[in-house]
């Protein structure tokens, strides 16, 4: 089996701003802070210690929910104010996740994925996902049947990459005179293993929030939860755990995430793939820092068991 998994990096590479940085500097954001106690919040936290990461954005949203809202020793004017927002929360928060998908889909909407060259490192990998599908898979007639040698796990909202790999299925499939039925069933098949993990912005059910962390926080703030998200838990990572070849792009490893990684990195440090020792390659921009930061954050998920990591994986950087 081969693994894709596919991280803000990707869009960012697109030329999608993507980033928390420029989300927290737009309408979208700034507006909210006018009307949203907990838009409020976040901005002070940000402003008072410079944040550029979307795990200090859920960070945040944490921290409004621990220590406003269960703030246990607030004076009695702060009550009135805490327990009319505890009352007011799910519309906040609703409001924030709104935010969100508005600012990605004005971001996404602004790049148009026809005109970027092919040099580009994310088209390089949506053509090697098209490529590597074609070859592992049973063809009759040029027609995919069920593949499940390649998994495709994408932790962004957007849809850029499944919009990638159409662009490449066309080029390989597509008839003149109309799309054809070897192009239609071929994406169809790529199309259907491609993860939203997240959820996605075209099907309206993104995931925002925090993993859980215990009972520290106001039952009246459960919807920050993500594990209570009915998409959150429907794809089982488990699959992965005999995976031969694994392409890491655009993705740091953070701590947002920390549950699928370590489960991950758990499973590879334990489970041999099928085919000698499995490979490992994750892509990152070209910073000395970041290969330093990479190989940390893997000694971190595999709880610094070096040796048993290796004995079953090879894993190597490439700057892009």
């Amino acid at each position: 089996m081969e693994v894709y998994l596919i991280g803000n990096g990707f869009d960012l590479d697109l030329g999608i701003d993507s980033s928390y940085d420029s989300y927290y500097k737009s309408k979208y954001f700034l507006n909210l802070c006018e009307i949203s106690p907990l838009a409020t919040h976040i901005k002070v936290l940000n402003d008072k210690n410079f944040k550029e990461n979307w795990v200090d954005f859920e960070e945040a949203i944490k921290s409004y929910c621990m220590n406003v809202l269960g703030n246990e020793y607030a004076m009695d004017n702060e009550r009135i104010i805490k327990f009319q927002n505890l009352r007011e929360f799910e519309s906040h928060f609703k409001e924030i996740r709104k935010s969100v998908a508005d600012f990605l889909i004005e971001q996404a909407s602004k790049v148009d994925l026809l005109t970027l060259p092919d040099t580009k490192n994310s088209i390089r990998i949506a053509k090697e996902i098209v490529d590597r599908y074609e070859r592992t898979s049973n063809l009759i007639g040029g027609l995919f049947s069920e593949n499940n040698n390649i998994k495709i796990i994408t932790f962004n909202y957007t849809n850029s990459l499944t919009k990638l790999i159409e662009i490449e299925a066309r080029k390989k499939w597509a008839v003149s005179d109309g799309l054809g039925e070897k192009f239609k069933n071929n994406f169809q098949k790529i199309k259907d293993n491609i993860i939203h993990i997240h959820g996605s912005l075209d099907a309206d059910n993104i995931i925002l929030g925090i993993e859980d962390i215990g009972n520290i926080i106001p039952k009246e703030t459960f919807i920050i939860r993500k594990s209570i998200h009915v998409d959150y838990t429907k794809f089982s990572l488990g699959l992965m755990g005999k995976a031969n070849n694994v392409t890491i792009f655009g993705h740091s490893l953070g701590i947002s995430d920390e549950m699928y990684f370590k489960k991950l990195f758990s499973l590879w440090k334990q489970t041999p793939s099928s085919n000698n020792k499995r490979k490992i390659t994750i892509y990152h921009k070209k910073d000395p820092n970041q290969k330093i930061y990479f190989n940390n954050r893997i000694l971190e998920l595999i709880e610094y068991t070096t040796s048993d990591f290796k004995e079953l994986n090879d894993y190597k950087f490439v700057e892009v």
